[in-house]
């Protein structure tokens, strides 16, 4: 089944076909999401909840309105295979021979049920051989060195917050977009940073980015979340911690030389972006260094050579701030931050108006922090905190994922089939 690639989202109104049958959503809405309560009219914002057995409605404040969100879904079995007609490169040779592998070979585990640390796809033969995603990291090094530390890309775009391994998630999105065909998809993809540590499947999630990022060079983007350093890597003991899966994977010293090659590509991933010249995407979140009088922070991540040093105060910021979460202390510029207070800063509202002032952006998204029902959205939703991982840690929730095209329109997946609907709280 030929996909068209997204539409927009703010024009196209018609029944999704999923697989090769076609549901009509509205038959199936009774409420709206709760998370639309936060929204203001500085920028409509609209929500879809892609619900596991396949069902897709938006809510707005005019009612429940039905979307399609591509023209057609491909079935799994025929994601990969439409790739150009024309010789490939070996770079995008090989990237297509790891996706390929993967597709047909990484599979997801029968009758999964979410367990800590438990897989949610095993591998049929096999993994990837080690020397294939080296060398698969030396075709992306150049790439992405070659790209600015502050990004600007055009929308239409689709935003993904933090996976952390959570291959099962990624596969779902992107195959419900047809990514795995990027030339069928008229969208970019941004991916906001942390594709590693904490879930099952490091490895697998940051392979099939890069074989996406080889293939696509121009339409897919990686960020660096602050997971994508060696020293949140390294202080890490548990079964997901991503060193730990390289060398579970692949043995002593193979996997020691991947796990060294893998973070020695994350040194050099762009810092931040900006989408349209109007919303500012980063990982953490605003640096405390907007205090210092005349500092403008576009010119300042631009100007960022990479590999930086990121115990920089600036650079953590950008990695590791999160937004101020009391509502008493929404006015202030930065506080410390739960996260800790010693180390790490919370940015309000203040901080981001200054911060919107001098650069015209209106609006961050932004990932780093976990949010159940995949987002959270500040009074006002200037600032949005995208998650797209259901299965975190010890518990399932929501994920999410925003497209955005002149309207930031929110998809979120339950990992329970029904969405979670307390009631997101406003930052401020």
């Amino acid at each position: 089944m030929a996909s068209q690639g997204l539409k927009n989202p703010r024009t196209t109104r018609a029944k999704l076909s999923i697989s090769g049958s076609s549901l009509l959503a509205s038959n199936r809405i009774q409420r709206h999401s709760p998370i639309s309560n936060n929204i203001t009219d500085s920028m409509r914002i609209v929500f879809i909840e892609y619900v596991v057995d396949s069902i897709v409605y938006e809510s707005t404040r005019e009612g429940i309105v039905t979307r399609q969100l591509t023209s057609a879904v491909h079935n799994q079995d025929t994601l990969v295979g439409n790739l150009p007609i024309e010789p490939l490169l070996p770079h995008k040779c090989l990237a297509k021979k790891i996706l390929d592998y993967h597709v047909s070979h990484f599979l997801p585990h029968p009758d999964y049920v979410f367990q800590p640390c438990s897989p949610s796809h095993r591998w049929s033969g096999a993994p990837v051989n080690a020397n294939d995603i080296i060398q698969l990291i030396d075709f992306a090094f150049p790439i992405l060195q070659s790209e600015p530390t502050l990004l600007n890309i055009p929308s239409p775009v689709i935003l993904f917050g933090d996976l952390h391994g959570n291959y099962k998630d990624l596969r779902h999105f992107i195959d419900t977009f047809g990514v795995l065909n990027m030339e069928l998809v008229t969208s970019k993809l941004l991916f906001l940073g942390d594709y590693v540590d904490k879930g099952p499947h490091g490895i697998e999630t940051i392979t099939l980015l890069l074989c996406l990022k080889v293939l696509y060079p121009t339409e897919v983007f990686l960020l660096r979340g602050n997971h994508e350093t060696q020293d949140v890597g390294h202080s890490r003991t548990d079964p997901e911690n991503f060193v730990n899966q390289c060398l579970s994977n692949y043995g002593m010293q193979a996997g020691r030389a991947l796990c060294l090659k893998f973070y020695h590509l994350f040194d050099i991933l762009p810092l931040a972006a900006v989408v349209d010249k109007e919303i500012f995407c980063v990982h953490g979140g605003l640096p405390r260094c907007l205090r210092q009088p005349g500092f403008c922070l576009l010119p300042h991540i631009q100007s960022i050579t990479r590999p930086p040093n990121t115990t920089d105060q600036c650079i953590f910021d950008l990695l590791w701030a999160d937004p101020v979460s009391s509502p008493c202390s929404g006015d202030v510029d930065f506080a410390p931050s739960p996260r800790d207070p010693d180390m790490c800063i919370a940015f309000g509202k203040r901080a981001i108006m200054d911060f919107f002032q001098q650069s015209g952006c209106t609006h961050i998204v932004r990932g780093h922090e976990f949010t159940s029902q995949g987002i959270s959205i500040s009074k006002g939703a200037t600032t949005l905190t995208v998650f797209s991982s259901s299965h975190f840690v010890d518990a399932t929730f929501a994920a999410a994922i925003i497209v955005y095209e002149h309207t930031l329109t929110v998809v979120l997946l339950d990992g329970k089939k029904i969405i979670n609907s307390s009631q997101a709280r406003p930052r401020w």
